[in-house]
């Protein structure tokens, strides 16, 4: 995909630690990293408290159901390794303001996965990774 990054999200199949059912597992995360996320992340504002709330709620249950977001100039084809995100503000952000993406055809795209398909890698509380298989637009 031409529009990809050349930063690619932690892949969860192979660090099942950074997987978001498993954030708080102790595996490669402080224990407090969801209860005290203001201090860790330097962008926690926008949707970060409903975040970090279903976060918590999708611990131990790899698979629960959790709706994603993806702002990007495709034909709405979720890969496998793309990044994602929880906030549907945030995927806005990268589809449409012209910050991250100059693209005119940039819109956000909906999808409903599994808990265990998505990896965090702790830099951002908007930001993760898609590791399931692809869906088709």
């Amino acid at each position: 995909m031409e529009y990809w990054l050349s930063h690619r999200p932690t892949d969860a199949r192979e660090y099942p630690e950074f997987r978001a059912d498993r954030i708080l597992s102790g595996g490669a995360f402080p224990a407090d990293i969801l209860a005290r996320g203001y201090c860790y992340f330097p962008d926690f504002h926008l949707d970060a408290i409903p975040i970090t709330r279903l976060l918590v709620s999708l611990q131990n249950d790899p698979d629960k159901p959790v709706r994603i977001y993806r702002g990007a100039p495709s034909d709405g084809t979720l890969n496998t390794g793309a990044w994602v995100t929880l906030s549907r503000r945030y995927a806005e952000m990268y589809a449409g303001d012209g910050v991250y993406s100059d693209n005119p055809d940039s819109k956000v795209y909906e999808y409903v996965v599994k808990a265990s398909d998505l990896s965090f890698d702790g830099d951002s509380i908007y930001e993760f990774g898609y590791w399931g298989p692809k869906i088709a637009a």
